[in-house]
């Protein structure tokens, strides 16, 4: 079994007050949120598209042809994205 995903190692960079905030994180990326989905999942995958729906972009850092096999290939997004 995976271990979960820990987030973006800047988080932890630097001496903290509160776990996983360190201040390099804080200066550099106060707005940004992290979700954990399992894509492999029907939940997981559902609750993606619907992140899509309200996205001006989805990123990635796989191959296509892995996004294609988790349902999430070009076409089922923009079916799911009104612009």
């Amino acid at each position: 079994m995976e271990a979960p995903p820990g987030g973006d190692p800047l988080r932890f960079a630097g001496p903290s007050r509160t776990k996983g905030m360190g201040p390099l994180f804080l200066q550099l990326k106060p707005q940004q949120a992290s979700i954990v989905l399992d894509l492999k999942k029907r939940e997981g995958l559902e609750a993606m598209l619907r992140l899509c729906r309200t996205a001006d972009v989805v990123a990635y850092n796989v191959r296509p042809q892995a996004m294609e096999r988790l349902g999430l290939g070009y076409d089922n997004i923009r079916k799911v994205t009104p612009g």
